[in-house]
């Protein structure tokens, strides 16, 4: 696995799907469910959050206009503090309904 260099898991145009770590398998369970409905997403596991791949992750969001994160970690610690300075979000946490 080479560090740095995010892995693109699904190719879609609808949004773009950042995720690491276990998330990356409900990104993936989310993006099949929005499938049947129309809504194609991209996924990218970021494989390492040091060092980012911010290029993988920006060509993704330029593509599709759309970006939704994915991630189990704190504000603190996880990957939102860093996208935060990249562009201004808007947050929404809770579980995704299985």
């Amino acid at each position: 696995m080479p560090l740095g260099q995010a892995r693109l898991v699904r190719r879609g145009d609808d949004v773009s799907v950042i995720a690491f770590g276990a998330q990356v398998r409900e990104a993936v369970t989310a993006a099949e469910r929005l499938a049947a409905e129309n809504i194609h997403c991209d996924v990218r596991d970021l494989r390492t959050l040091k060092p980012l791949d911010i290029d993988a992750i920006l060509e993704s969001v330029r593509r599709t206009g759309k970006v939704l994160i994915v991630h189990a970690a704190n504000r603190l610690a996880g990957l939102e503090p860093r996208w935060q300075r990249l562009s201004p979000t808007r947050r929404s946490s809770g579980s995704m309904p299985r």
